[in-house]
């Protein structure tokens, strides 16, 4: 949530897909998010909608891109479905974080996001763009 002028919004973070609540490293991550960004004035830059009505936009403290920090410290995945252009770098900052074991990557066996919410059996992670 962002508290704007007009009001508060939900915001999705562009990129990237973080463990459910209810899946392992789910807690971490968001207390990863929130002690990065609660109360603190962000800027962000909206990509689009999404059909849940969340604005889908990279988020900035400072000139800190959030989305990116979260795959650096290895609490999120590079959605690799909805990465584009430059953002594809990402990619290396979360092949870094499951080399040095960052984050969720401390699990031998992180399942990716898209899996855990669709109960599939499939743990491959697609390659990056």
């Amino acid at each position: 949530m962002v508290e704007l002028s007009s009001g508060v919004i939900r915001v999705r973070l562009y990129g990237i897909d973080a463990p459910e609540h209810n899946q392992p490293g789910g807690y971490e991550s968001a207390s990863t998010l929130r002690l990065m960004v609660e109360r603190k004035q962000v800027s962000l830059e909206p990509v689009s909608q999404d059909r849940y009505s969340r604005m889908v936009a990279k988020v900035y403290l400072g000139q800190t891109n959030v989305n990116a920090e979260m795959v650096s410290r290895g609490e999120a995945w590079v959605y690799r479905h909805y990465i584009k252009g430059p953002d594809r770098q990402w990619c290396t900052f979360e092949a870094e974080a499951r080399d040095e074991r960052r984050g969720l990557w401390k699990a031998r066996n992180a399942i990716p996001p898209w899996t855990f919410r669709h109960h599939t059996n499939e743990y491959s992670i697609p390659p990056c763009p």
